[in-house]
């Protein structure tokens, strides 16, 4: 038996023996976060607290980031995600992504007027696993910060946030993230149009954290292997 050809059936243990064992790693999607949409009267009419009056979790509730007509009321959509089962996944990953799907933008948002809307991730609050009104401007930072004009409906939105969910990993049995405009009084434009950006219904969407682990030493041993075997039939 030649040497390549040895090398190619203890590759094919190595397979089988992975097999047998199971996967050696696997993304863990976590796709039900808890959904609600909160407004404020006083903004971005100015007339009011930036601390939120209201709030909508119905399951046909528009998942939505902008203003309503008339600068009557902001909105914003938030999610908590339930991570006390995947502690340890969280903690030992290599990249977590909060991905959703844009539905339909309104008004001048569709020609990118709206501006700019922005992901926060939520540094409190997140403890007891519900949401409340005030929850429109609890504390948080921006995670990243999307121009509307480059977006298209129908986009899938994918942004890394492994920094602010293994922050709570351990410490809060939720994780949470905010949508809103980045500017909301300078978007308006004092217009009677409503400006949102619309990411489908509460109920209906595809909010999710996908958290990627890091390849174990077995995946790795399988891959160099694999690559050795090709290199080493391109030189035959």
């Amino acid at each position: 038996m030649s040497r390549l050809s040895r090398l190619s059936w203890a590759f094919c243990a190595l397979v089988v023996t992975a097999m047998l064992a199971g996967p050696v790693w696997a993304d863990v999607i976590l796709d039900a976060p808890i959904i609600a949409r909160a407004s404020d009267a006083g903004n971005p009419s100015g007339d009011g607290p930036d601390t939120g009056s209201g709030l909508d979790n119905g399951s046909g509730t528009a998942i939505l980031a902008g203003d309503s007509s008339g600068d009557i009321l902001e909105f914003r959509t938030l999610f908590l995600f339930d991570i006390t089962a995947n502690t340890a996944d969280i903690e030992s990953a290599a990249t977590i992504t909060f991905s959703l799907t844009i539905a339909r933008s309104s008004g001048p948002a569709i020609l990118g007027d709206l501006g700019a809307f922005d992901l926060v991730a939520l540094t409190a609050g997140e403890d007891n696993g519900s949401l409340a009104a005030t929850d429109y401007a609890i504390a948080g930072s921006v995670v990243k910060t999307f121009d509307v004009s480059l977006l298209t409906e129908g986009e899938t939105i994918e942004v890394d946030v492994t920094a602010a969910v293994q922050a709570d990993a351990g410490v809060n049995p939720y994780t949470g993230f905010r949508l809103q405009a980045s500017d909301p009084d300078a978007f308006n434009d004092d217009d009677s149009t409503a400006d949102l950006v619309f990411f489908g219904t509460i109920g209906d969407n595809d909010a999710a954290l996908t958290i990627v682990p890091v390849p174990e030493p077995a995946s790795l041993m399988l891959i160099g292997v694999g690559t050795a075997m090709s290199a080493r039939r391109r030189k035959a």
